[in-house]
């Protein structure tokens, strides 16, 4: 889904659901693309876009729809339209800023592959899939840093892939009644036994379906780059689409799922 402003201006403009949806009527003025860039500025300066998600997962678990039998966390990489810069170049725009090249993206390396851009994190509720936590950084800092953003504290387990991996939560979770469904990771000499590997294996079924709002993300809302050259307007942007999620799949859960039968 575009989610830039002349594709929200066409949006309002071609379909009625969407003009419902946003409170407009047959005689109402569709907004254009110059008042639609700036409300979403407006949104970004003064971060209210936050208290809207946080506002969606509020009704969302007023009507039943979270579980909190669990938080599976996981982050997806965003690529940035912009190459990677040289030190040269980002020295360069220090000096002559140019406002059509993203200088906040970072690089990272994910299975021997080099990538430049962004990583959305999330903490997804087990059972409902609806995302319940989300952060955003460049693709740099190490997935394992944004693990306390992502849960909530009233979850009875939490599972991750091994790069969530820390022996300090460990103990916290199960000193606090959690069950830590983290993958294990071993260690220079010392792999995982037989018995590690048969759990992670039972742990990875868990943890799977936490791909699913990703994939419902990057294929069908279309967010697979990371198009603006802020971070804070990219973070708007993925922000928005975890939002978008969380509508459809709680119309999802609330149309096809009976009452009390989530999960």
């Amino acid at each position: 889904m575009n989610l830039k402003a002349a594709g929200g201006e066409d949006q309002l403009n071609d379909r009625l659901s969407f003009q419902r949806f946003v409170g407009l009527n047959m005689t109402s003025k569709v907004p254009d693309y110059t008042t639609i860039w700036r409300f979403r500025d407006v949104l970004i300066k003064y971060d209210l876009l936050d208290g809207l998600f946080e506002l969606v997962i509020k009704e969302c678990d007023d009507k039943g729809l979270i579980i909190k039998r669990g938080t599976i966390v996981d982050s997806t990489i965003i690529k940035s339209v912009n190459r990677p810069l040289s030190k040269e170049k980002r020295k360069d725009l220090e000096k002559n800023p140019s406002s059509q090249i993203d200088t906040d993206a970072t690089s990272t390396k994910k299975r021997n592959k080099n990538y430049f851009g962004y990583k959305g994190h999330i903490g997804m509720d087990q059972g409902s899939k609806l995302i319940r936590k989300k952060t955003f950084t460049t693709a740099s800092p190490h997935d394992i840093t944004e693990m306390s953003k992502l849960v909530t504290g009233d979850e009875d387990s939490v599972w991750g892939d091994k790069a969530y991996n820390k022996k300090e939560d460990k103990q916290t979770a199960r000193a606090s009644g959690i069950y830590y469904g983290v993958l294990d990771k071993g260690k220079r000499n010392h792999p995982l036994g037989d018995n590690q590997k048969k759990r992670n294996k039972q742990k990875s079924k868990v943890r799977a379906a936490v791909e699913h709002p990703f994939s419902y993300i990057k294929e069908k809302l279309g967010y697979k780059i990371a198009r603006a050259k802020t971070h804070a307007r990219n973070e708007f942007d993925f922000t928005m689409n975890c939002i978008l999620y969380n509508l459809f799949r709680a119309d999802y859960l609330l149309e096809k799922v009976p009452i009390g039968g989530v999960g």
